[in-house]
């Protein structure tokens, strides 16, 4: 969008709307975003975060009880659906199948990747690409 082709009302809406944000969202933490900043470490990992509210939700999960263990290695989850995921990766249960080519897959989000890289609308995202990059 040019603001030079644009009518006095829109650059109005438009300037509202950088004030807006300027004011309330605050425009410069919106910015660290865009620009790779992430100045709240959690002390406790490496993890860290472009907003404040960011590095509280994670301190959260650091918190939270995990009663849920793996027997096998030991490692233990808050869900039990995240012990249950992780044991059929640990015992190579592959329960989910790709209905195009007929692999399989551990987790369902997996085998509906795979049939998006058929029919060619591989859309992933890059935080993504670390955690599906060993199933293939």
């Amino acid at each position: 969008m040019n603001i030079y082709t644009l009518g006095k009302d829109h650059i109005s809406v438009a300037i509202a709307y950088i004030f807006f944000m300027l004011i309330t969202h605050g425009f410069n933490a919106h910015m660290r975003i865009h620009m790779g900043e992430k100045p709240y470490q959690f002390c406790h990992c490496d993890k860290s975060f472009a907003y404040t509210s960011h590095l509280k939700a994670h301190m959260q999960r650091h918190m939270w009880e995990r009663p849920y263990t793996c027997s096998q290695c030991h490692q233990s989850f808050n869900l039990k659906s995240h012990v249950e995921t992780h044991m059929r990766i640990q015992t190579e249960d592959k329960p989910y199948q790709c209905s195009l080519c007929n692999k399989d897959f551990s987790q369902k989000s997996y085998s509906k990747f795979q049939v998006r890289t058929h029919t060619g609308e591989n859309h992933i995202h890059a935080a993504n690409v670390k955690r599906l990059s060993y199933v293939f």
